[in-house]
């Protein structure tokens, strides 16, 4: 189903205008928070796999999950 066709849909219900714009910039509002988030996370890339910074980013985690694994006295889960 196209978009505009889902959104369409998506704010039909209510009959009250003001709660129907009000749907509506919310859940422009939450794609937008999203969006943003999104590009933060792609913004600060993992280090590439055989660099040292990579290999310092799994020693790290591995020594935590050892440290968990200490303090559970049980298996360290990922």
């Amino acid at each position: 189903m196209a978009d505009w066709k889902k959104n369409r849909q998506k704010f039909q219900m209510p009959h009250d205008r003001v709660e129907r714009c009000m749907r509506y910039v919310k859940a422009v509002e939450k794609a937008k928070r999203k969006a943003e988030k999104a590009k933060r996370v792609a913004a600060r890339p993992e280090p590439a796999q055989g660099t040292a910074e990579f290999e310092a980013l799994l020693l790290e985690r591995w020594q935590a999950r050892q440290e968990a694994k200490k303090q559970e006295g049980g298996h360290a889960e990922i």
